[in-house]
């Protein structure tokens, strides 16, 4: 990797994590996307990547907000009970579907979400 690419990862990693500490958003829609554009791997490799990742920042950002009081629990383990199973069926899945498919997927939900926040509001 050369030290021009290393250097945009290392910034796009810094305001990914701001933006997770701050909004929970960055974790995997912002990063997938940056290292969808940076680097030319299959996306089931870049998913793989952007999820091992968020698991370290997520772990982090959730102990901050721990201490802070910013944490309900009860609907964690709910998040929880249905989250596991689901991404263990997609992890499953995922490196069998072609990357067209899956990009196709990552863009519909990125574009979902962001109406939806934009017409929440």
């Amino acid at each position: 990797m050369s030290r021009r690419r290393r250097a945009y990862t290392v910034v796009f990693g810094a305001l990914g994590g701001y933006l997770v500490g701050l909004t929970s958003i960055g974790s995997g829609s912002v990063m997938a996307v940056i290292l969808l554009l940076l680097y030319p791997i299959a996306p089931a490799i870049i998913v793989g990547t952007d999820i091992a990742h968020a698991t370290v920042l997520s772990l982090v950002v959730g102990l901050a907000h721990m201490t802070q009081g910013n944490v309900d629990f009860s609907l964690v383990g709910s998040l929880l009970l249905g989250g596991i199973p689901g991404v263990l069926v997609g992890s499953r899945i995922a490196p069998r579907l072609p990357g067209k498919p899956l990009k196709m997927i990552l863009a519909c939900m990125l574009i979902f979400v962001g109406l939806r926040l934009l017409l929440t509001y």
